[in-house]
């Protein structure tokens, strides 16, 4: 009894220990071994596969080292964009302006914007320019090369501000991705949130989008009509061109309220454009009447690797400036101010043309119209039965005159004083209309 009284004292000594060592031995393998960042800009090539590496590891975290893999993914766009165009333009290690905090719905999950802003002297409006960094896997596609666009247009504008006409702001947005919580969270949250960067959605002359370019032609959606906005995008490349207009149009699945629907307002610049903001999606694929990308068993899956993406598009290094310089020549090109400033009349003016009483109104114009050629047309048969031959009349407009309204005779008073025995009396003499000569 003794013994077993001694052992379990003994058990009752060490177990707390044991399970102390046991939690900080937990705590210390979730915590992921991360190697240093960064703190040059690095070649496109380089930051594409990199940023791929860190959404790989954020994608299959789990626990406290999903948050740790988070907050990697944001440390390192931000070293990016430092690099590309200077402290000044996206804050320093302390300033939050560089990172817009959201968070998303009641479950408090936490959502993060990159932003970073060229200012340019004399002027209060300004350009967007946004590519989403989250991805579901990878995301080499969708969408490591659309903010490798990014990255290479801020370092190229940064270089030439005394050009711009407007101020920019370069946003990698987050919470593209999640269809759980909402529509386009990170773009809907930047505009939300815009009051307090002092800028007004009124401010807002363009709004460029940046999506899923590497693989495929290369496609522009600005409206589903033509206008001086898109043309004058795509004369900067001859890689470029307008998407067929009025494809892909379904009003039933109009979730987003544009009037119509098409697949490829699945994007961040649908949050602009829903505010009445021009906008101009760059994207690639082969548009069709359902999807317009190519590879679209990789997109927002596991297969949309870095090493995928080389093998679908051995060129995506190139096809990323070519986007990048699209961009930055439209915003230094000499007209884009007077385009900028016309393109929200060029808007597809959703109350009008894609009204859902459209169908009704139709039916109305053209009920109208038969009726008012039914009227034209009996008033035509009428003036043909007034013209033609009598028997064809169904009530009668004249009467068959008389032969006293039409002849006067000289006999009439004396017709009026004889006596009228007979019927043949009433008949006129022959001297009452003949005068013959003796």
């Amino acid at each position: 009894m003794k013994r077993f009284l001694l052992v379990i004292a003994v058990l009752l000594f060490i177990l707390p220990f044991s399970c102390t060592a046991y939690a900080e031995t937990s705590d210390v393998t979730e915590q992921p071994q991360l190697p240093p960042l960064p703190d040059k800009l690095l070649e496109t090539a380089d930051f594409v596969q990199q940023l791929c590496s860190l959404n790989h590891d954020y994608a299959t975290a789990n626990g406290a080292s999903k948050a740790a893999f988070k907050d990697r993914v944001m440390d390192f766009l931000l070293m990016q964009f430092r690099a590309a165009i200077g402290e000044e333009c996206v804050g320093g290690d302390n300033d939050d302006s560089a990172v817009n905090k959201f968070y998303v719905s009641q479950d408090q999950i936490a959502g993060y914007n990159i932003e970073a802003k060229l200012d340019v002297e004399n002027t209060d409006e300004c350009v967007v320019i946004g590519a989403h960094y989250d991805a579901l896997g990878a995301g080499a596609v969708d969408n490591a090369t659309g903010v490798a666009v990014l990255l290479q247009a801020a370092q190229t504008l940064a270089r030439q501000r005394d050009k711009l006409p407007f101020d920019v702001y370069f946003v990698a947005f987050d919470c593209e991705e999640d269809m759980s919580y909402g529509y386009f969270l990170g773009s809907e949250k930047f505009i939300t949130h815009l009051s307090e960067r002092h800028v007004y959605l009124d401010d807002i002359a363009v709004m460029f989008n940046v999506d899923c370019i590497a693989v495929g032609d290369l496609y522009l959606m600005c409206e589903n009509k033509r206008t001086d906005l898109a043309d004058l995008i795509c004369s900067q490349s001859e890689q470029i061109s307008e998407k067929p207009y009025a494809q892909g149009v379904n009003a039933d699945m109009d979730v987003y309220d544009y009037g119509y629907y098409e697949s490829i307002q699945n994007s961040d610049h649908t949050s602009f454009r829903r505010k009445g903001v021009p906008t101009a999606l760059l994207f690639a694929g082969s548009y069709n009447l359902l999807g317009y990308m190519d590879g679209s068993d990789n997109v927002n899956s596991v297969y949309d690797t870095f090493e995928n993406l080389v093998k679908s598009n051995p060129d995506y290094v190139q096809r990323i400036s070519a986007v990048s310089d699209i961009i930055c020549n439209t915003l230094l090109d000499e007209n884009f101010a007077d385009v900028a400033h016309n393109a929200r009349s060029q808007l597809v003016d959703n109350d009008l043309l894609y009204n859902r009483w459209w169908p009704s109104l139709v039916v109305l114009g053209v009920l109208v119209i038969l009726a008012v050629f039914t009227w034209l047309y009996h008033r035509k048969l009428q003036k043909k039965a007034l013209l033609g031959h009598g028997e064809v009349k169904q009530n009668a407009v004249f009467e068959k005159p008389q032969a006293d309204d039409i002849f006067r005779f000289d006999g009439a008073e004396k017709q009026q004083d004889k006596p009228q025995d007979n019927a043949d009396d009433s008949k006129p003499d022959i001297d009452d209309i003949f005068t013959f000569k003796k």
